[in-house]
């Protein structure tokens, strides 16, 4: 989609909402084209900050350009407070510079006829100030600034037309940048757990006393793995053999016993969990939740597990690994898993409804599986 900048430093708030997060103690490259269309791509780098931007910001700056050939630039310092970034004049030196050096090579590059413009700017989510006004401070920092005018509150950018527009979209931005999940092990590795759970799906979709017999035997190893892997975490993952693993994959396949590992890991109270009536067990759940279980971290790391043996169509353990850290807020995590889990089956409906929680910014808990 393109986004209508009411003016260029709009792009400071913009920025996350690109990202998909709201980054910190980094430094945002953004390339911006008034004049792209519907779904344009804006390329973006990140550079992460310690305790000074670094030199290393002008030629990644350059270079960012000489790729992208982007008609318009933006450079965003996100940190955590606004006077410690004014009084760094060392890194805003660098950034002023990096700014300089990509607007020079608008107006010298031959590929760029129409020059265009390049602005830096840096924020703490709180206020906000340009990189040359910064650079142009006083001898008492931020206290000049503020007295000078050019400091001005992030909230109001936060409500300019390219936010409006993001949020129309259901776009919401994560609070912390996303943890990886685990992807997949290679082929050759889980061929062999990918086996069990291609034959194990084909026995519970042709029914019969063989599809019987086999949710008995996917009920009996997910009790058995919540057990000994999550009720009393320590044990050994790596002691699950991959015969095993396909069956704990094909048990997600069954919504209740999907259900039923979820409940498990929400709740701490699991010995008088039945594969019944899921749905007022669910309700039981959320009216006495009041602190994460002590089996949350344990599940997620058996799910994950067993999601990198999963079969490349399987979305189901990652979906319900998604599900889970969403329910206790790790929402980076969490949309990575629902990105591998939608690669496999873009229908998967609990992948999809974790990823519309994300996007709409519905806080972790406030929906029942048991009612997909």
């Amino acid at each position: 989609m393109t986004f209508t900048l009411d003016t260029h430093h709009d792009a400071l708030a913009l920025i996350p909402y690109l990202l998909g997060y709201y980054p910190r103690n980094a430094v945002v490259l953004c390339a911006l084209d008034p004049t792209a269309r519907d779904n344009a791509y804006y390329p973006i780098m990140k550079i992460g900050v310690c305790a000074r931007v670094p030199a290393v910001i002008i030629d990644a700056t350059l270079e960012f350009i000489d790729e992208f050939s982007p008609a318009n630039l933006y450079l965003g310092w996100f940190g955590n407070s606004l006077a410690d970034m004014v009084a760094d004049r060392d890194s805003l030196d660098v950034l002023d510079t990096a700014a300089l050096a990509a607007q020079r090579m608008f107006d010298a590059h031959e590929r760029y006829p129409q020059s265009g413009y390049v602005n830096a700017a840096l924020t703490d989510y709180s206020d906000w100030i340009a990189v040359r006004d910064a650079c142009a401070q006083g001898t008492n920092g931020l206290t000049d600034l503020r007295a000078s005018g050019v400091v001005a509150s992030y909230r109001q950018l936060a409500s300019s037309s390219a936010v409006v527009q993001c949020v129309f979209q259901g776009r919401a931005p994560q609070e912390d940048e996303p943890i990886a999940a685990l992807p997949r092990r290679e082929y050759d590795v889980r061929a062999p757990a990918v086996a069990t759970w291609q034959e194990t799906m084909r026995h519970l979709l042709h029914g019969g006393d063989n599809a019987g017999a086999c949710r008995s035997l996917l009920w009996n190893m997910w009790k058995s793995a919540l057990h000994r892997y999550v009720a009393m975490p320590g044990g050994d993952l790596g002691s699950l053999d991959t015969q095993a693993i396909g069956y704990l994959n094909a048990g997600l396949s069954e919504p209740e016993i999907r259900d039923y590992v979820i409940l498990y890991a929400i709740s701490d109270s699991h010995e008088h969990m039945n594969h019944g009536d899921m749905a007022s067990q669910f309700d039981a759940v959320f009216d006495r939740r009041k602190h994460p279980s002590r089996h949350l971290a344990p599940a997620i790391e058996l799910l994950d597990y067993v999601a990198t043996w999963s079969a490349d169509i399987d979305p189901a353990a990652y979906a319900v690994s998604g599900y889970l850290c969403w329910w206790i807020g790790q929402r980076r995590k969490a949309a990575d898993c629902v990105r591998l889990a939608c690669a496999s089956d873009g229908s998967y409906r609990l992948a999809r409804l974790v990823e519309q929680a994300l996007q709409a910014d519905i806080p972790g808990g406030g929906i029942r599986v048991c009612e997909l």
